[in-house]
């Protein structure tokens, strides 16, 4: 049981950690720039910020059986789709919203489960993400990682300083 206590509060960590990073760098970046590419059919912000929202609301629609909080912006952001032109986005501040509160949700359903729990097979279309809740915590924030760093290369484009070191 000590061991599970300990992975959880890791996982946690690690989930945290890298969405406060990602905020971070969100939030540093040049908001009437959201959809500059510094090349062609590169992820632009709005795509990055609405894509790991997507990603959540599909794993909490997975493992809570519910119907997916984005509606039709999740056609837009889901995996295999590609960044669009801004006319075909919302505001950038509702898919922002999005993005926040799906964490959230996350965090909570996580948060929610006992120790038994942690370890139990997770449906078999979010798989990939993860084998139980503690393997898709720490995959999704993994995800994460990956784009921030493009967030990281698209600031690093534009000639932003850094932010952390």
């Amino acid at each position: 049981m000590l061991r599970t206590k300990q992975i959880r509060v890791q996982a946690e960590q690690s989930i945290c950690s890298a969405r406060k990073f990602t905020a971070a760098l969100i939030d540093a970046f040049p908001i009437d720039r959201y959809c500059w590419q510094a090349f062609a059919d590169q992820n632009h912000l709005i795509w990055i910020v609405g894509h790991l929202a997507s990603i959540d609301d599909v794993f909490l629609a997975a493992t809570q059986s519910r119907e997916s909080r984005l509606g039709r912006l999740q056609q837009l952001f889901e995996p295999g789709s590609e960044p669009q032109s801004e006319s075909e986005y919302p505001k950038f501040e509702i898919v922002r919203e999005h993005f926040d509160s799906l964490r959230t949700e996350l965090i909570t359903w996580f948060r929610s489960l006992s120790d038994s729990e942690l370890t139990e097979s997770l449906p078999e279309n979010v798989q990939h993400i993860g084998v139980n809740p503690i393997d898709a915590i720490f995959g999704l924030a993994w995800h994460e990682g990956v784009h921030a760093g493009q967030i990281t290369t698209l600031r690093k484009a534009l000639h932003e300083p850094p932010l952390f070191f």
